[in-house]
C-alpha cells in the first residue's frame, strides 16, 4: 500500500522502536546513565579549552570497551595516537604517565600489555589525512561499533570547498546520518566560541556558542556542557539539550589528580 496506512497495522514496528529507544549506551558514569538512560544518537560535549573534554570522552570510550558493549572507534585530532594510548594505559593502572616512564622496561612493557589486552575491540585513528567521510563510513559499516568518538569537531579535516562553518555542519550531518543508519552512538567534542569562556561559572551557554556551527542544535540529540564551579577542581556537567527532556544539571565531577586522566563523580 502506498501513502497513508492504518496505525493499527504498526504495532510490531512501534514495539521494536520503543524497545530500541528505551535505553541508550551506558557510559560508566552513574549520573549521566541515570539522567539520560544512557547515551544515544549524536552527543556533543562542549566547553572552554582545558576543561577535560578529551579526557571525558576517552574515559567513556574506555568504559564502554571494558563493559564489552561492542566495538569502539576513536578518531583523534587533538593529542596524537601515542599520547591517547598512554592515557588509556595510565588510567587502567590508576597511575600517571610519569610513573610508567620511571618503571624498568620489562615492568612497563607488562603494564602496557595488560592495559591494551583489556581493549581488544578499541580502534584508534589519529591520521588526519585518512579521515574522509567515505572511509569512515566504510569502517563503521564493517566494525559495527556501539560507540564512535570524534575529538574534536573543529579540527576534523575539510571535506568540501566551503566556509569553515559549512564544513563543520557537513561533518555534523554525516554523524547524524551514521547514528541513524548504523545504530551507533557518536560522541563528539566541541569548543565554545571566543568570548563565552569568560561567562560566569553558573551561566549555561547558548547552543549557538558552540564554535563554528549552527547545525549542532539541530543535529545533536544531546549536548553536554562542562562548566566551571567556584571550586577549581570540580566541574558542573550540564545538559544543554536532550530530545526527551529539558536542559538541566547532570552532576558534579572532579579530575583533581588530572595526571591519572580520570573523571570521578562527586557525591
Amino acid at each position: 500500500m502506498i501513502g497513508a496506512s492504518p496505525v493499527s497495522g504498526r504495532a510490531e514496528a512501534v514495539e521494536e522502536y520503543i524497545s530500541e529507544e528505551s535505553r541508550g549506551l551506558d557510559t560508566g558514569f552513574g549520573a549521566i546513565d541515570y539522567g539520560f538512560r544512557g547515551l544515544s544518537g549524536l552527543v556533543v560535549v562542549g566547553g572552554p579549552p582545558g576543561r577535560g573534554k578529551s579526557t571525558f570522552v576517552l574515559n567513556v570510550a574506555q568504559n564502554v570497551s571494558w563493559m564489552d558493549n561492542g566495538p569502539v572507534i576513536f578518531y583523534d585530532t587533538e593529542n596524537g595516537a601515542e599520547f591517547v594510548v598512554a592515557k588509556l594505559v595510565a588510567r587502567h593502572h590508576n597511575t600517571t604517565i610519569e610513573a610508567l616512564r620511571a618503571m624498568e622496561n620489562g615492568q612497563r612493557t607488562e603494564k602496557i600489555g595488560d592495559a591494551l589486552d583489556s581493549l581488544k575491540d578499541f580502534f584508534l585513528d589519529g591520521d588526519l589525512s585518512q579521515m574522509e567521510l567515505d572511509s569512515i563510513e566504510e569502517t563503521i559499516k564493517n566494525q559495527k561499533p556501539s560507540l564512535v568518538v570524534f575529538d574534536s569537531l573543529q579540527k576534523l579535516p575539510a571535506q568540501i570547498e566551503a566556509p569553515r562553518r559549512q564544513q563543520v555542519d557537513d561533518w555534523l550531518r554525516f554523524m547524524e546520518r551514521m547514528t541513524n543508519q548504523h545504530k551507533c552512538t557518536i560522541l563528539c567534542t566541541s569548543e565554545l566560541s571566543r568570548g563565552t569562556n569568560d561567562a560566569p561559572f553558573y551561566k549555561v551557554p547558548d547552543l549557538r556558542a558552540l564554535k563554528e556551527s549552527g547545525g549542532i542544535e539541530y543535529a545533536a540529540a544531546t549536548v553536554i556542557f562542562i562548566l566551571d564551579t567556584k571550586d577549581p577542581s570540580i566541574k558542573q556537567f550540564t545538559c544543554g539539550k536532550h530530545r526527551f527532556g529539558p536542559p538541566r544539571n547532570i552532576g558534579r565531577y572532579s579530575m583533581a589528580n588530572f595526571h591519572k586522566w580520570e573523571w570521578q563523580e562527586v557525591q
